[in-house]
């Protein structure tokens, strides 16, 4: 069940050709889960709820490591142009993309023979899905008090880059690209993503921080 979203905590970034771009989010937008955030990254809108540590389901061995499941749906209206609303070959990357993004920051030990999932929805799409999804997903599992390493941004740029960050941490858990670049050029962007995302942590910091003591 869903709460309304007003009163979203909105910060600025400037983009690299200086357009200002906004981030917005809101948690504790799905009342029957753990954490929860609704976030909204230019026009793209995105909404994670967690839930969990739950036993896990499957019988089997004993396992000294938590498990993490990662789900993604979309809204019928999250596109222009949608041929089937059944998971496409590019939803599934995006889901193992997150899987890997967000699972270095989680302490997986402390949850034995435990499962988190995460179940993702896209509301709309307009680009730069794969961050928004892991900001959104690192906010409601620090809303549903999993243990983690740090939160975790991430930032889209050129040739497809898509970087994620342990911001106090200081360490990249995900860099992805899909395109031709030099040396050069790739060292400038990755540095150039480091800083935004950095950034995205400040905020993302000072509105945990917020939504905690209200």
């Amino acid at each position: 069940m869903c709460r309304g979203v007003p009163n979203l905590n909105t910060f600025q970034r400037s983009r690299e050709a200086g357009e200002p771009r906004s981030l917005a989010l809101q948690t504790g937008v799905v009342s029957r889960a753990a954490g929860s955030c609704f976030l909204e990254m230019g026009r793209t809108k995105v909404m994670v709820a967690c839930y969990g540590p739950e036993e896990a389901a499957r019988a089997g061995t004993f396992s000294d490591m938590g498990v993490l499941e990662c789900h993604i749906t979309r809204a019928p209206f999250a596109e222009q142009k949608r041929a089937t609303l059944q998971e496409t070959d590019a939803d599934r990357g995006l889901r193992r993309d997150l899987d890997a993004m967000i699972k270095p920051a989680i302490l997986l030990e402390k949850y034995p023979k435990s499962t988190i999932a995460l179940q993702a929805t896209i509301l709309e799409d307009d680009g730069g899905v794969l961050p928004a999804l892991v900001m959104a997903s690192s906010t409601a599992l620090v809303e549903a008090g999993i243990e983690l390493r740090d939160i975790v941004t991430a930032i889209a740029g050129d040739a497809r880059m898509v970087l994620a960050l342990m911001p106090s941490v200081g360490e990249v858990c995900g860099l992805l690209h899909d395109g031709k670049m030099q040396l050069k050029a790739q060292t400038a962007a990755t540095h150039t993503l480091l800083e935004a995302a950095a950034n995205y942590g400040s905020a993302l910091r000072s509105t945990l921080l917020e939504h905690a003591s209200a």
